[in-house]
């Protein structure tokens, strides 16, 4: 199973949402670990199943997709079912958009960790917004600047972007400046 994820996430089509991305969300969880947050199973197997299934699909195909495989697959190995559904609720609700409230600590660190690249280094998040580009390359340039925009712009609008007291901590003002400053460049 676990070759079959790794070979998923390198697909040749994926240029952000790859095994780098996989690394850094499993990074980032052990880092949220570090700081004193406990870390579930079923947040670490959401982890690596959750862009396991990624063609881009702007509208949640890629996250119901990435959902049923890591249900279908895990139900397979005669795991608890109570913990594989957990598992796919945890990756449908990373689906853009979707209005999760005030999550419990398995998905908050998951989703955290998720947008901890928003925190990278100038870098490092100049590669991850010329991957994410990449990905979208068949959208015209003026469309993927506006849509970005009002992307990283909802985040902003929040009064955080990261919903537990570790992340904040490690990666708020950084992610916040990231994202200013990329949308001043688009």
């Amino acid at each position: 199973l676990g070759d079959s994820l790794i070979a998923r996430w390198n697909e040749d089509h994926r240029r952000y949402h790859d095994e780098r991305h996989l690394e850094d969300v499993l990074l980032a969880l052990n880092h949220l670990g570090v700081r004193g947050e406990r870390i579930e199973v079923e947040t670490l197997l959401a982890a690596w199943f959750h862009d396991a299934v990624y063609l881009g699909a702007a509208d949640g195909a890629d996250e119901r997709d990435s959902a049923a495989l890591a249900v279908a697959s895990l139900g397979a190995l005669d795991l608890d079912p109570g913990l594989t559904q957990r598992v796919g609720d945890l990756i449908l609700a990373t689906t853009p958009g979707v209005d999760v409230g005030v999550a419990a600590p398995p998905l908050a660190h998951l989703l955290d960790a998720d947008l901890s690249i928003f925190a990278s280094s100038p870098a490092r998040y100049a590669e991850y917004t010329a991957a994410v580009r990449e990905e979208y390359a068949h959208v015209a340039d003026a469309d993927f600047a506006a849509g970005r925009s009002r992307i990283l712009s909802a985040y902003l609008a929040q009064p955080a972007i990261y919903r537990t007291g570790a992340a904040s901590e490690l990666w708020e003002g950084r992610a916040r400046a990231n994202l200013e400053r990329e949308i001043r460049g688009l």
